[in-house]
């Protein structure tokens, strides 16, 4: 079993990654003239074209297979969750007009299909090209996820739902003692105790 870090697509991993590791370098929506993905020459169909459906994607299942969306709110946002799934992100200026400027080509150094490797390279305004490979993606079974982000995604997504409470904010920091107490206080409050 593996656990996505994304809820997309598997193919849009690597390239998300890549993008939110080129992000983390410092590189700014502002000073990028053109994105280059490199994706498996076998998942170009499902992730990249038709292109210009791909750079605006009509709903959230549009975009759980869109390299553009992906890779565009991964520099954008600095993250790809639940939430840049929903209406308002999906017409997010600041991303669709950086989708614009992503491009595709096959990669030429695949390991797929046991693993589904992306790379990103950005042209930057000063000149200079910057890259970034994921050659196995997160949550494959070579690389899995850790329990730390296993606990973070799950805590993301359930905030969606239910409002952070003080033992949630607990749980964030450590997963472990917020249950406890969580529990304590439980047993406290059926004794009638304070």
């Amino acid at each position: 079993m593996a656990v996505k870090p994304y809820p997309a697509c598997h193919f849009v991993h690597g390239c998300t990654d890549a993008a939110l590791a080129l992000r983390a370098r410092g590189v700014r929506t502002e000073d990028i003239v053109r994105i280059r993905a490199l994706v498996p020459q076998e998942v170009v169909k499902t992730v990249c074209e038709p292109v210009a459906n791909k750079r605006r994607p009509q709903n959230g299942y549009d975009a759980k297979f869109s390299i553009p969306y992906a890779v565009a709110t991964g520099f954008v946002r600095g993250r790809f969750g639940l939430a840049e799934l929903e209406e308002p992100a999906l017409r997010d200026p600041e991303v669709l007009a950086l989708a614009d400027r992503v491009d595709y080509e096959a990669d030429p150094d695949s390991g797929f299909p046991r693993t589904y490797s992306g790379e990103v390279i950005v042209r930057l305004k000063d000149g200079r090209e910057l890259r970034h490979r994921e050659q196995v993606n997160r949550g494959a079974a070579d690389r899995p996820l850790s329990n730390g982000e296993i606990v973070a995604k799950f805590l993301e997504n359930a905030e969606l739902a239910v409002s952070a409470s003080p033992c949630g904010r607990d749980a964030r920091r450590d997963p472990v003692a917020g249950r406890r107490r969580e529990r304590t206080r439980a047993r406290r409050g059926a004794r009638g105790l304070r």
